[in-house]
């Protein structure tokens, strides 16, 4: 097949004949058109006259050509009505196109009211977020209001008990400093009290030195000093129950020493009068050394006058006793220190109040030194 194009006006088409049969001879490559009514041509389509007559030569053809007319009539019209029509549809098309500048122009509009819409729902739901975040800020500091206020009470509480135990300590202090006062008040009293003792003591037991022989006496008994024991090798009978019973008072006058001052001596000592005795405590078994040398061991004899020695010193320091007099090993001079010691401190104005077990422990070296007097007396007596 072959596809011809071209462009032909409806209008203008000519009736040939009613039926395919009835065509007249055309030349090549004309063209013929078929319609309801008939068989048409192209009016550019060359005709024979000789052709025409038979055309029209029945009742039919000029019915047809009538037609025709009317039909042209008619195409006129229609055509005279297309051109209204297209004009009215150009019309219309202008309309439209305004129409649809102005639905555009709505479109628009809508698109932007509906992204306006979409933006003020957007903001309107952060606004309702930080709403929601506000009202959970305002729940928080609240709560840590609440949190604050209850803590402000207990700190005003805490204050309070603080006031009161403040008050308490600072009363407490008071009591403890008036007590510390009765302490010291009470301890001055028992110091002076010691020392008024000791005074007592000295006056049992008094200690001289004689010039003459240049030796220190306790009741008129002389005793070397340890380092004389130690370099001389032995004594007379006589000396040795002299020095006996000089070491036998001091011995007592030890142990009533470290009763007044309430101190534990080192190497506690037995009083037998001019056969005491000093020994070293152990856990199992005491080895006991002797303060007389007849009979004995002069090398026992020389290591117990040391350690009684070592006690007095011992109590000596405990009395603030210091000096180079310390270094010297003599007995009765330690002594006779200690004695100074108490007769230097003035004893006070008022009456001295003491503790019971001071008193109780007076009265027994009282009673101790009353026996030890009678007892020193009749073996000076024999």
């Amino acid at each position: 097949g072959i596809l011809v194009e071209k462009e032909i006006q409806l209008a203008e088409l000519v009736w040939i004949c009613a039926q395919p049969k009835d065509l007249p001879n055309f030349p090549e490559d004309s063209l013929i058109f078929q319609l309801i009514d008939g068989m048409y041509v192209s009016p550019d389509v060359p005709l024979q006259l000789s052709q025409a007559p038979m055309l029209l030569n029945k009742t039919h053809d000029k019915i047809r050509l009538t037609d025709l007319c009317t039909n042209a009539t008619r195409l006129s019209q229609l055509q005279q009505q297309r051109v209204q029509t297209e004009e009215q549809v150009e019309l219309h098309h202008r309309t439209v196109a305004a129409q649809g500048l102005v639905v555009f122009s709505r479109m628009h509009q809508v698109r932007e009211l509906n992204r306006m819409v979409t933006q003020t729902e957007t903001i309107a739901a952060e606004i309702e977020s930080c709403r929601l975040s506000l009202a959970a800020e305002e729940t928080e500091l609240e709560f840590r209001r609440s949190n604050l206020l209850a803590r402000a009470t207990a700190l005003a509480a805490a204050q309070r008990q603080l006031l009161v135990n403040r008050k308490r300590f600072q009363y407490q202090e008071i009591k403890l400093r008036q007590a510390k006062e009765r302490q010291e008040k009470a301890h001055d009293k028992l110091y002076q009290r010691q020392l008024k003792m000791i005074r007592e003591l000295s006056m049992v037991y008094p200690i001289e030195h004689d010039e003459a022989s240049r030796c220190w006496m306790i009741c008129k008994c002389s005793l070397p000093s340890v380092r004389t024991f130690h370099q001389t090798d032995s004594y007379p009978h006589e000396l040795q129950e002299q020095f006996a019973a000089a070491t036998g008072n001091v011995a007592h006058v030890a142990t009533v020493l470290s009763r007044y001052l309430q101190f534990p001596v080192q190497h506690p000592t037995k009083f037998l009068s001019s056969r005491s005795s000093i020994f070293i405590d152990r856990t199992r078994t005491s080895l006991d050394f002797p303060l007389y040398e007849r009979g004995m061991d002069r090398i026992m004899f020389n290591f117990g006058l040391h350690l009684l020695c070592t006690n007095i010193q011992l109590m000596a320091k405990s009395l603030h006793i210091n000096g180079r007099e310390l270094e010297e090993q003599s007995i009765l001079m330690l002594l006779h220190l200690i004695y100074r010691k108490a007769s230097l401190t003035s004893p006070p104005e008022e009456e001295i109040e003491i503790v019971d077990e001071v008193a109780s422990s007076a009265s027994a070296s009282a009673s101790s030194q009353h026996s030890f007097q009678m007892n020193w007396r009749s073996q000076s007596a024999q």
